[in-house]
């Protein structure tokens, strides 16, 4: 029996989320024994970025004069995001908005005004930071790109215990990847047990390899909603949604599909037999 197979699923899983999602400045505590885990596996191969953060001293007030909508350079890059605060002076008197009144370029640490923003051209504003360095790869760290573990190098001067923040990309093949035999396992067992006489697992219908193709990805769905909902990260309750709703449209093209293989109990008037993950009316 295997109506489907992984590389049939994995046709459809690029597609889910629109290609790579981006996780910004995901904090990781390293152990005692300089080891720690990312909250999400499968990670883009060379796609992160691994930062330890500075002390707690903040930089600045650096006074920096915007004209038009030039990008400034400021005396440091590798700020750390949302830890970036542009007043009219010292005093705070007037904090300006990030996105409303100024764009920072965090990497490479450079500000400027936006027109019809609360910063006129030609003003000169302070600005406070506080900044981060970036680590090398087998001089800094280790990292399994499978797992989303990381580890201190043999001969890192980083100390274990250290706060970090990592920046990585996950697209929907490779987050997937250790979901999908499981899956198919599931939704085949879920057909076997409901499969009309004349029907074994040997049948070759179509109708069999796009239903069982279709209730694996909303196994698949639900797993990653249930990801998700668990990584903590921002936007983690609608990217939940996002994947339950998903597992649903698949759930109901599968019943479709498979509906003229499958025994189902004669059901009471507007009644509705479900098997689990999935229904027929």
């Amino acid at each position: 029996m295997a109506w489907t197979d992984s590389d049939t699923v994995k046709k459809f899983l690029p597609g889910l989320t629109g290609g790579a999602t981006s996780f910004r400045d995901v904090p990781l505590i390293l152990s005692d024994t300089g080891v720690g885990q990312l909250p999400h596996t499968g990670l883009v191969l060379a796609s992160e970025v691994v930062k330890r953060l500075g002390n707690d001293d903040v930089e600045g007030p650096e006074a920096v004069t915007l004209p038009s909508e030039t990008w400034v350079a400021l005396p440091d890059s590798a700020l750390l995001a949302g830890e970036v605060v542009a007043a009219d002076n010292w005093q705070l008197e007037t904090v300006y908005s990030e996105g409303v009144d100024y764009l920072i370029d965090t990497i490479e640490g450079k500000i400027r005004r936006i027109a019809g923003g609360a910063i006129s051209g030609g003003a000169t504003v302070k600005v406070w930071y506080r900044k981060y360095e970036v680590l090398a790869k087998d001089v800094d760290y280790e990292i399994d790109y499978a797992t989303g573990t990381i580890s201190l190098a043999e001969e890192s001067e980083i100390p274990p215990g250290a706060t970090l923040a990592v920046d990585y990309e996950l697209n929907a093949a490779s987050s997937v990847e250790d979901l999908i035999p499981e899956a198919i396992i599931q939704a085949e067992d879920k057909i076997v047990r409901r499969l009309k006489s004349g029907y074994t697992t040997a049948s070759t219908d179509q109708g069999l390899v796009t239903g069982a193709t279709e209730l694996t990805l909303a196994i698949i769905c639900r797993s990653l909603a249930v990801r998700a909902l668990g990584d903590g990260l921002p936007a983690a309750q609608s990217r939940g949604k996002s994947w339950l709703e998903l597992s649903s449209l698949f759930d109901r093209s599968a019943s479709k599909t498979l509906k003229p293989f499958m025994s189902v109990p004669a059901l009471a008037s507007g009644g509705v037999q479900g098997n689990g993950s999935w229904e027929w009316n």
